[in-house]
């Protein structure tokens, strides 16, 4: 079964190969074996193990990319800088005609997408 992000199967990442059946390994006995010494099996299962894993590093890699882009659609930078006046929704409404939002308090300090407002007697963190 193949990874949908690493599009490469978890057993080939670990082993180096695709799985043996049981059939598979009684034709394989029977054709004549490409590699003559245990040594060149080895260098050759890590030379291909690693380049799966790196096929697999960026196929994961574009997944992440894809994802953040289309979880970013939509989204918009705030520009509300210290010393501007925002308004405070009021989450708590109970029908149509109570008042929607707050305010204006000024932006004492900005952390990421979170600001700082004085309501009056304190001070607090809004997103």
């Amino acid at each position: 079964m193949i990874n949908a992000t690493s599009k490469v199967s978890p057993f080939i990442l670990t082993y180096g190969r695709q799985p043996h059946s049981p059939i598979d390994l009684w034709c394989e006995n029977m054709q004549p074996s490409e590699l003559n010494s245990q040594g060149e099996y080895l260098s050759t299962l890590k030379k291909k193990q690693y380049e799966l894993q790196e096929i697999a590093r960026e196929n994961i890699q574009q997944s992440r990319e894809r994802t953040n882009n289309r979880y970013n659609i939509g989204k918009f930078k705030s520009t509300v800088e210290r010393g501007d006046q925002v308004l405070l929704r009021n989450n708590a409404r109970k029908d149509s005609l109570s008042v929607r939002f707050h305010g204006p308090y000024v932006v004492l300090a900005r952390r990421g997408p979170n600001v700082k407002i004085n309501t009056g007697p304190k001070e607090k963190w809004v997103h």
